[in-house]
């Protein structure tokens, strides 16, 4: 209901896809192709790099191109749920794509994702990319 509020205020009532797993991913798979783009794409990255639930050594990594939304799992069942996610070729479709890491918890994965390190976070492509970092999860501001 907040999210109906909030995004009522800017007209976007109607562009909110929350995916529900017994749906199927074939609904969302026939929705975001008919898509143009994304306005907006909002992820977050866990402790492994993972985001959308893109996991390291998923199969979702090399889907093909015209897979747009499939069902995944954590392949090293750190994750144990099923899950359904955008694919990186679904992502690709947003004009802005917003990463938001936050907590000391994940300083590990910010100096892995500093050092250059490839992991699912760092395979996202789109027009404009968006890095929010709290200072909580900056490796220099643990104290």
């Amino acid at each position: 209901m907040v999210r109906r509020v909030l995004l009522s205020q800017i007209g976007a009532v109607d562009a909110v896809y929350p995916m529900r797993c017994s749906e199927g991913v074939e609904s969302y798979q026939l929705k975001v192709s008919a898509l143009e783009y994304f306005d907006l794409v909002h992820l977050g990255v866990g402790p492994d790099g993972h985001t959308a639930s893109i996991f390291p050594d998923s199969p979702v990594d090399s889907f093909d191109p015209g897979v747009l939304v499939a069902e995944n799992r954590d392949p090293h069942n750190k994750n144990p749920h099923e899950r359904m996610t955008l694919t990186f070729a679904g992502i690709q479709k947003a004009k802005n794509v917003v990463f938001t890491i936050a907590g000391q918890s994940k300083i590990p994965v910010v100096k892995r994702l500093a050092n250059g390190e490839l992991m699912p976070a760092t395979k996202v492509r789109a027009e404009n990319i968006t890095w929010l970092i709290c200072r909580n999860a900056l490796p220099d501001q643990a104290d």
